[in-house]
């Protein structure tokens, strides 16, 4: 034990105490003074000794050889199945599902008499009925988003109509030339209601029998077909009066005419069409709509 003297501060060594002894007299090698040594008193037991605390906790932390002596005991083999078992837990949910969907439909019998059980045939559950619904009608009273029956303020606002004659007459006189899909769109009203309708479209780089299989989609199988080689009958309703786009019409060398009645509606189509070879031809479809029923009761026949 080291201590330092009390006069002169020198550092000395204290002599070793015999166990009976408490104090001894010690002699100050620099200065001469003889001072008293008391043996220190011996520090309280700690009932935690050997045990490191934890100064967040105050808890004893568990040594290494305390795990050792935990774990060491048991197999590793015990511990690989516990492993195990808690990862067969934790995917329960997954596993489970396969199953249900595994067995749902053969469903397990735990028996050693499985051989006298009865079962009946497999069958499927049955199917609830799905009822499709029926398919309107083939209706003649549209072309595309052209429609008859329509008002005037609705037909005027998608295809910017002008009128041809005074208003009120009847019937009013509307066409449309420019900005649309069509090369003419002429339409007739009756009290502000469109009644009928002449439509011819652009010219395409197609055969005659594509157009007419978009006519039968829309209108179903014509009553009436036939194929005219020239210019068209004067009695055609699509004989423009010498302009510009007659003129285009009857430059095509072969005319396919189609017709669809009903008892309200009658549709009459020209198919304008430059060659037989598909390869080559051009076409143009031109398109004569009616409420023919109506009209017949409010004006006599053309």
């Amino acid at each position: 034990m080291h201590i330092r003297c009390q006069n002169c501060g020198e550092r000395l060594v204290a002599p070793p105490l015999q166990p009976t002894e408490t104090t001894a007299e010690l002699i100050c090698h620099a200065c001469g003074v003889t001072m008293r040594v008391r043996r220190p008193a011996a520090p309280a037991k700690d009932p935690h000794a050997g045990r490191a605390l934890n100064p967040a906790e105050g808890e004893p932390r568990p040594s290494e050889h305390t795990w050792r002596r935990v774990f060491e005991p048991v197999p590793r083999l015990l511990i690989y199945l516990a492993g195990f078992g808690v990862a067969v837990v934790l995917l329960s949910p997954f596993w489970v599902v396969w199953l249900q969907e595994r067995y749902a439909r053969n469903p397990i019998i735990l028996s050693d008499d499985t051989a006298d059980i009865a079962m009946s045939p497999a069958t499927n559950p049955a199917m609830p009925i799905m009822t499709v619904p029926d398919l309107p009608s083939t209706t003649l009273d549209q072309y595309h988003n052209v429609r008859l029956e329509a008002g005037r303020e609705d037909v005027q606002h998608r295809f910017n109509l002008t009128l041809q004659n005074t208003r009120g007459m009847e019937p009013e006189i509307y066409e449309a030339t420019k900005g649309i899909e069509f090369e003419r769109f002429t339409a007739h009203f009756y009290n502000s209601t469109m009644k009928e309708v002449w439509l011819v479209r652009r010219e395409q780089r197609t055969f005659a029998d594509a157009i007419q299989k978009d006519l039968v989609e829309q209108f179903s199988a014509p009553v009436e077909q036939s194929e005219i080689a020239g210019p068209l009958p004067s009695s055609s309703p699509f004989s423009l009066g010498g302009n510009e786009l007659a003129r285009k019409l009857e430059g095509f060398a072969f005319h396919r005419s189609l017709i669809w009645t009903d008892a309200q509606y009658r549709v009459e189509a020209v198919i304008h069409y430059s060659s037989a070879d598909p390869a080559e031809c051009r076409s143009m479809l031109a398109l004569h709509m009616s409420a023919y029923a109506w009209l017949k009761k409010r004006q006599p026949l053309r």
